[in-house]
């Protein structure tokens, strides 16, 4: 006697659920792609704030213990990330190669000043603060002229301000699109079983054991689409790692993690939610209304 044959859409491995995996893990890998832009966006806004130069010009003979202070000093303030002291000799060493010609040979003697060069914390990189800043570090008796580019400073904060305001309307719009786009293929899914549901419930099974394989079904879908987008997504940026200088200084492994995380919540979260709003909508329907969908 021959045996029976399973029907195509019970198994793991079945077309339907196979083809919804496929789908599912796409979406999932671009969602996954717009939270690493925004986070990357993030971190490289960061970098470029924290690499606002101040450049402090020191009177003559500040050395020794005077500078000691001052760098203490400016240490306390808590606007200070990061100090360099550059003496006369390095500066005008800097100069002789940018140049290509030493200086001092036209004048006589080393015209350049020593100076440290400030990078400011990110809170502090406003075009407001820097002119605060600026101000009480020309008040200083060591101090001989303070310079910084505001113009530079405003437009890179008004372009990163854009470029953040972009990309969270692109996040918010494809988290939108992601979610119908997984709804529609779980809805279809059950659609396609709708009849079994039918019948499930005519020999009354109760609404939760005829949830409890699909929920299931959809959790398991929810796992591996979201090990499978988060796999592509980790090896596209370690690709990247060879071919974009300093990247991995913007998207690291902590970056990584956390787009791996949102990933994976988002794809249980809306498989399982998606999958019980559409058995309930079945559940729900009469064996007729069935047949006019």
């Amino acid at each position: 006697m021959a045996k029976k044959k399973k029907t195509s859409y019970t198994g793991y491995f079945s077309t339907q659920f196979l083809t919804s995996l496929v789908s599912t893990t796409f979406v999932l890998m671009l969602l996954g792609t717009i939270v690493l832009f925004v986070i990357s966006a993030k971190k490289a806004s960061t970098y470029l704030k924290e690499n606002v130069i101040v450049n402090v010009y020191l009177n003559e003979n500040v050395e020794g213990k005077e500078l000691r202070d001052l760098q203490a000093d400016l240490d306390n303030t808590g606007y200070i990330k990061e100090q360099t002291y550059i003496s006369k000799e390095e500066a005008q060493l800097k100069a002789k190669e940018l140049l290509g010609t030493d200086p001092s040979e036209f004048v006589g003697y080393n015209p350049f000043m020593a100076e440290l060069e400030l990078k400011i914390a990110e809170d502090f990189t406003s075009k407001d603060s820097l002119e605060s800043i600026t101000s009480q570090l020309k008040m200083k008796p060591q101090i001989n002229d303070v310079v910084y580019h505001p113009d530079l400073v405003e437009s890179m904060n008004k372009g990163i301000n854009k470029v953040t305001l972009i990309l969270l309307i692109l996040a918010a719009l494809f988290t939108f699109i992601s979610f119908g786009l997984i709804n529609n293929t779980v809805r279809l899914t059950i659609f396609a079983r709708r009849f079994l549901i039918n019948t499930m419930k005519l020999v009354g099974a109760s609404w939760g054991f005829i949830r409890r394989p699909f929920l299931k079904q959809s959790f398991v879908m929810g796992i591996v689409s979201s090990a499978l987008a988060c796999t592509a997504l980790f090896f596209i940026v370690r690709a990247l790692y060879n071919y974009v200088d300093g990247i991995n200084e913007i998207i690291d492994m902590q970056t990584l993690a956390i787009v791996g995380v949102s990933v994976i919540i988002f794809g249980l979260l809306i498989t399982f939610l998606c999958t019980y709003i559409s058995l309930n909508k079945y559940l729900k329907m009469s064996s007729n209304d069935l047949y006019h969908i």
